[in-house]
């Protein structure tokens, strides 16, 4: 059976410590959603194209976020996605590079990079120096006009590295 992910549950994962992110993980996967992902902005959340000042979770809470999930959910497949803003923050790649490193080393199945320039340059540099061996999610929200194919309409190699 395919279950859906839980896209409802998105945001709540923004504030808690560890018991209510395991709570909540469970919570959803007993109504069928097939993952969650954990996002590493504080309250108050504000849409992260405003021009706010965003704060930004401690790396290791959310580190303690996403085990607590991994070690409370019952179902395999159950997919844990973790989500940094750090470069939508002001922050540098190294920055966002260091804290997707931290949510990997906690188990999570994929990190989501969000960002917010009109061009792929952002994504482009990340992608290029994340040499993790975990999915990048990338939502091309500002960019959506980006070609990412080649005029044969194959996908541009990676570069070696």
């Amino acid at each position: 059976m395919r279950r859906g992910f839980g896209s409802s549950s998105m945001e709540t994962l923004a504030f808690g410590d560890f018991n209510n992110a395991r709570r909540f993980a469970r919570e959803i996967e007993l109504v069928g959603a097939g993952g969650i992902y954990v996002v590493d902005k504080r309250l108050p959340k504000m849409n992260s194209f405003r021009s706010h000042t965003h704060l930004l979770a401690n790396p290791m809470e959310v580190f303690k976020r996403i085990r607590a999930i991994e070690h409370h959910v019952r179902e395999a497949d159950f997919v844990v996605v973790a989500r940094t803003e750090a470069m939508v923050c002001g922050f540098e790649l190294e920055v966002a590079l260091e804290r997707c490193n931290c949510y990997r080393l906690a188990d999570a199945d994929a990190i989501l990079v969000h960002l917010k320039r009109r061009d792929a340059d952002e994504v482009k540099a990340f992608t290029q120096a994340w040499r993790q061996p975990c999915p990048t999610i990338i939502v091309p929200t500002t960019y959506a006009s980006t070609q990412i194919s080649s005029s044969d309409g194959r996908l541009p190699d990676r570069p070696e590295g």
